[in-house]
């Protein structure tokens, strides 16, 4: 469990221009399995970087307040607390529930799925009609 200072870091965290910008961009691409990664992964990387962390991620003797960098490896659930906490600041500032993103995806699978199975069905006809393509 995260204590006050670790979430309002965190929500500070992942509303920074360059974590929120590309979450937009990835959103707006519908690029939704990169946006879950980058929700999850890379807009963390930069947590152990403990030299390079702003004051809001570090306590009152400039430690970091994420010790184990919200790794999942060393800490699995300090690192779902936080992906929990960029999830409630891409849906309070894009408008898109982690649920809602999670539907998406598996509509996006399903029919690129449905998409394949026509391709193959499409090249078997060709095929039975002597067409080898």
């Amino acid at each position: 469990m995260l204590s006050d200072k670790q979430r309002e870091g965190l929500l500070q965290w992942y509303r920074r221009p360059d974590v929120l910008d590309e979450a937009r961009r990835l959103l707006e691409a519908r690029e939704l399995e990169s946006l879950e990664e980058h929700i999850q992964m890379r807009a963390l990387f930069p947590l152990s970087r403990h030299q390079e962390l702003p004051a809001f991620m570090k306590d009152e003797e400039g430690k970091p307040l994420l010790p184990h960098n919200a790794h999942p490896r060393d800490d699995l659930e300090e690192w779902r607390d936080v992906v929990e906490v960029g999830w409630e600041v891409v849906e309070a500032e894009l408008g898109m529930s982690r649920d809602d993103i999670h539907l998406a995806i598996k509509e996006q699978q399903e029919r690129s799925w449905e998409e394949f199975l026509r391709s193959v069905d499409a090249r078997k006809a060709r095929r039975e009609k002597g067409d080898p393509k």
